[in-house]
C-alpha cells in the first residue's frame, strides 16, 4: 500500500493510525481484522503507522524544498509546480517503509487490569526503548528513563487476531462517561492543578507556509502547532497532523501556501463539519475557518474533558485574557495527571 492509499483509509475511518498487516500473497484489497475469515491464519503485523509517519515520509523528499528560502521570497507558485511534479513519486511510496513507534500491542487477557495501572504501564511508560533506535522515537513521547509512551493500544487474541484498538482518546471518553467518579478533583481549575501550563505553546503565523509549518511540527516531534495572529499573538487556529489526510498527492502543491489559507481549503473537511453537526460552541473563526477547542486558565478539569470530547480533538488551548495561548492539554495530560492520583 502507497502513501497516498494510506492516508486515504486513515481519512475515511476518521482516525491517525492503524496497525500495518502484510497483506497475504494474491490479495488485492484492504482487510478488515473484524472480518478476517476464521479459516485462515492472520497475517503477520509489522506495526502502527500513522499520518505523522507519513507526513515524515513525504517531508524526507521534500526536505530540499523546505530548506530553501523560495517559500519566504514569494515563490509559492513555484513551490507548487515543484510538489506537483514530485507527487507521483510521493504517493506511490511504500507504507510498509515509514511505520512508527506511536503504538503498542497488549495480549487480550491483560485488558482485565484495572484502568489506571493500564494507563500508567500500557499508555505512559510501556516499554523501554531496547532495540528501536532512538532517534526513531519522537522526542514527544520520550520520558526521562528512556521509554515512551504511546496514544493506542492493540489488543490480540491467542491466535494473533487484532480483536480492537484503544486509544487514549478512548479513555477521555470513558472518563466523561463517569466523570462522577472522579471526585472532587474534577471541579479544580486548569490553573490549581497546571494542567498543560505552564508550558510553551508551539505556535506559528498564519502567514507561515504550511509545509514549513508541518517541517517545525515533525521535527520538534509535536502533533499541532496554534496559529495566530502575527502582530497581535492571539490564537485563531489550530494545524494537527490530522489536516494532512484529506490531501490528494496531485493537489500536494497546497502545502506551499500560508497556513490560514491552507485551514480555509480544509473547511468542511475537518472542523468545519463538526461544527455544523452542532457539537461545537462558539464562533468559526474567519481567519482559519476554524472553531477552536479552547478554555481559561479558571475552567475545571471536567470542562476540559467536555471540550475534547465534544469537540473530537486532541488538544485544548488554554487562553488568557489578552485571547494568547498560555498552555495546551492533550489526553497524555490528562492521563498524567490522573496517574498521581488515587482515583480508582
Amino acid at each position: 500500500m502507497g502513501l497516498e492509499e494510506g492516508l486515504k483509509v486513515l481519512a475515511e475511518h476518521k482516525i491517525l493510525s492503524a496497525p500495518v498487516l502484510r497483506r497475504p500473497a494474491g490479495s488485492q484489497r484492504i482487510q478488515f481484522a473484524d472480518d478476517w475469515p476464521e479459516d485462515q491464519p492472520f497475517p503477520h503485523v509489522i506495526g502502527f503507522a500513522g499520518v505523522f509517519d507519513i507526513l515524515g515520509a513525504i517531508l524526507q523528499e521534500l526536505e530540499d524544498i523546505v530548506g530553501t528560502k523560495e517559500l519566504e521570497k514569494g515563490g509559492v507558485l513555484r513551490v507548487m509546480r515543484e510538489l506537483e511534479k514530485r507527487a507521483p513519486h510521493i504517493a506511490a511510496k511504500e507504507l510498509v517503509h515509514v511505520r512508527g513507534t506511536d503504538g503498542d500491542f497488549v495480549f487480550q487477557e491483560a485488558a482485565g487490569k484495572p484502568l489506571l495501572q493500564t494507563i500508567v504501564r500500557s499508555f505512559l511508560v510501556p516499554h523501554d526503548v531496547g532495540t528501536v533506535p532512538e532517534e526513531k522515537v519522537l522526542p514527544s513521547l520520550r520520558t526521562p528513563d528512556k521509554s515512551w509512551k504511546v496514544h493506542r493500544l492493540a489488543l490480540y487474541d491467542s491466535a494473533g487476531r487484532l480483536t480492537t484498538i484503544v486509544s487514549q482518546t478512548d479513555v477521555v471518553r470513558f472518563l466523561l462517561q463517569h466523570a462522577a467518579e472522579l471526585g472532587e478533583v474534577k471541579d479544580k481549575t486548569v490553573e490549581e492543578l497546571r494542567l498543560g501550563m505552564p508550558k510553551n505553546v508551539f505556535v506559528v503565523p498564519g502567514d507561515t507556509s504550511a509545509l514549513v509549518a508541518f517541517d517545525k511540527m515533525y521535527k520538534m516531534g509535536l502533533t499541532a502547532a496554534g496559529v495566530v495572529e502575527k502582530k497581535t499573538g492571539v490564537l485563531v487556529g489550530n494545524l494537527s497532523v490530522a489536516d494532512l489526510r484529506s490531501i490528494k498527492f496531485d493537489q500536494i502543491g497546497k502545502l506551499a501556501v500560508p497556513v490560514s489559507e491552507y485551514l480555509l481549503l480544509q473547511k468542511g473537511v475537518r472542523r468545519a463539519s463538526r461544527a455544523e453537526s452542532g457539537l461545537n460552541k462558539g464562533n468559526r473563526n474567519s481567519f482559519t475557518g476554524q472553531v477552536l477547542a479552547t478554555c481559561a486558565p479558571d475552567s475545571t478539569l471536567l470542562d476540559v474533558i467536555e471540550s475534547m470530547v465534544l469537540h473530537c480533538v486532541h488538544h485544548v488551548y488554554v487562553v488568557g485574557n489578552a485571547g494568547v495561548a498560555v498552555g495546551v492539554v492533550s489526553p497524555s495530560d490528562i492521563l498524567d495527571l490522573l496517574s498521581l492520583r488515587t482515583l480508582w
